[in-house]
């Protein structure tokens, strides 16, 4: 049970629209036409699991990625980004057993990570440049843990809060928002949900990479549509 109540949107969109989003998100491009959506997904699998995260270097070369290539920091200067890189690199390095504890997680399938967990596993994103937004912080942190454990997290930017129905205001992200979406993907995957069927839609995306990766196609496509 979330400690944040969403309707689940997965509810409300048929199985033809399902489809046909997994397609557009496949067809589709990251901020330019030389960035398939696909190619980008791949490339940060690729780097993630060769990366080392234990590695101060590795991990900061992840974030790095994240944040500059991955959207995880949109429109703001290099050395805005750099800095902000730094201070997660050294948070999470600083704390003892962070890196074991996410890698050693069930996956949510099996488990939903109860609300200390998920408060925890994302404080070290949360230190970054005075008077910024938050919502910097939250967006990198999603996108991050769905790389570092694409079987338990899912990425949230801006059109997929849009799909889930968070709140506007960036000021206003945390981890209770996280909890309830995660809650939501986790009922879809262990069937709660009649009118997605996950076989269906594995066999509409030539590019499976997983269940959670699926359902972020679905939810990136459509929360673009809404405004």
């Amino acid at each position: 049970m979330s400690y944040f109540a969403i309707r689940n949107p997965f509810e409300d969109i048929s199985p033809q629209m399902a489809q046909k989003a997994i397609r557009e998100y496949n067809s589709g491009y990251f901020l330019s036409p030389s960035v398939p959506n696909v190619k980008l997904d791949q490339e940060g699998r690729e780097k993630f699991r060769k990366a080392d995260l234990r590695n101060p270097h590795s991990l900061a070369d992840t974030l790095w990625w994240i944040t500059t290539e991955y959207g995880g920091i949109m429109r703001r200067p290099p050395i805005f980004v750099e800095t902000c890189c730094n201070l997660i690199a050294e948070n999470i390095m600083s704390s003892e057993g962070y890196i074991d504890s996410l890698l050693d997680m069930p996956p949510l399938k099996d488990t939903l990570p109860d609300m200390d967990t998920i408060t925890e596993i994302m404080r070290p994103f949360h230190a970054l440049i005075p008077n910024e937004s938050s919502y910097f912080a939250f967006t990198a942190a999603t996108k991050w843990l769905h790389f570092s454990r694409p079987d338990i997290f899912i990425p949230l930017d801006s059109r997929a809060r849009r799909f889930y129905r968070l709140p506007a205001s960036n000021a206003n992200y945390n981890a209770k928002h996280y909890h309830a979406t995660l809650s939501i993907i986790r009922d879809v995957i262990i069937g709660k949900i009649d009118k997605i069927n996950l076989d269906a839609l594995k066999q509409a995306d030539k590019f499976y990479m997983g269940d959670i990766k699926l359902l972020d196609k679905i939810a990136y496509t459509l929360g673009g549509r809404k405004k």
